[in-house]
């Protein structure tokens, strides 16, 4: 199994160098960036985010402007992503968290991340891997289908994404160094 793991590894690796510029999010190390993309993802499709990911941007370039924005210029710019009272108000709400207690930085520590309002694990691993090149696994559906199908690995668990055993596999399997490439290689097969 080991062995296994090594090779689909690598393999991945090795094509994920392909997917690093597809979408604006995964060309940024910026803290502020990947925290923003990963939580527009949340119940969407990329190519919808790909839409708004930039004018997020252009209107609330940093917390600190996101933290003073009015919730209905929020909403406005989230709408296409469907749920934006949901969105407009969880954004608002972290800003303001982020802008109190941590200066308008994106923590680097996974536990000041998950205190953090509508962040989780995956969202924190997201920061942490993306932004911080840490070690660290991401697990959301797209690879919890693909660590089903290639190591015949089934969830017990009525919430899939909360099976630690998916969540050890993954991060087994990340090259040192590498977990970033490995979680977009991994994207990008699930897109397949």
């Amino acid at each position: 199994m080991e062995q296994r793991q090594s090779s689909f590894a690598s393999t991945l690796v090795e094509g994920g160098k392909h997917g690093l510029n597809r979408y604006a999010w995964r060309r940024t190390s910026n803290a502020y960036r990947v925290l923003i993309a990963a939580l527009l993802l949340r119940k969407t499709t990329r190519e919808q985010v790909e839409q708004v990911f930039p004018n997020f941007i252009r209107n609330f370039p940093t917390v600190e402007a996101l933290s003073a924005a009015r919730s209905g210029d929020i909403r406005k710019t989230v709408r296409s992503l469907g749920l934006e009272n949901i969105r407009a108000i969880a954004l608002s709400r972290l800003a303001k968290v982020l802008v109190g207690r941590h200066h308008g930085k994106i923590p680097a520590d996974k536990d000041q991340l998950i205190e953090l309002p509508s962040v989780g694990q995956y969202t924190s691993n997201a920061v942490l891997c993306m932004a911080y090149k840490q070690n660290l696994p991401l697990v959301d559906t797209n690879v919890i289908r693909i660590m089903t199908r290639v190591f015949s690995i089934k969830s017990t668990k009525k919430r899939s994404h909360t099976d630690q055993r998916l969540w050890d596999l993954v991060a087994s399997l990340i090259p040192s160094g590498k977990a970033r490439v490995l979680y977009i290689a991994l994207l990008e097969l699930g897109r397949s």
